[in-house]
């Protein structure tokens, strides 16, 4: 629709309004799941599914002033950055669980018992 949208966003979510005054609710997205790009203008950001198959096109988002934009995309980036850690992390302990569990199935790794 190309119509910039009003911007705020807490800890976990970006909301988007319809207006500055923000009584009109457009959409939210899990910040988790989103990806920050510059908007067009200064005071605008491209705001875009990083995970999604669907690949929603990126919504123009608007902000009352530049100050607060550095802030969401601040905390965009904290929190893309925490998210992208934690799925390492669940990665790599997923990984060491199926190593260990196939060093354990394997006989030749374990002491022949004699006889």
């Amino acid at each position: 629709n190309g119509k910039a949208r009003y911007l705020a966003v807490d800890e976990v979510e970006a909301t988007w309004y319809e207006s500055e005054s923000k009584t009109k609710l457009c959409g939210s997205m899990p910040l988790r799941n989103a990806k920050v790009t510059d908007g067009p203008t200064p005071d605008t950001l491209l705001l875009a599914q990083a995970t999604d198959s669907r690949h929603l096109d990126p919504i123009t988002l608007q902000c009352q002033s530049t100050t607060e934009l550095d802030r969401l995309k601040a905390t965009l980036i904290r929190v893309a950055q925490e998210a992208t850690v934690a799925s390492r992390l669940r990665a790599n302990v997923a990984r060491t669980k199926s190593l260990r569990s196939v060093r354990e199935a394997d006989p030749g790794s374990a002491p022949l018992l004699p006889g």
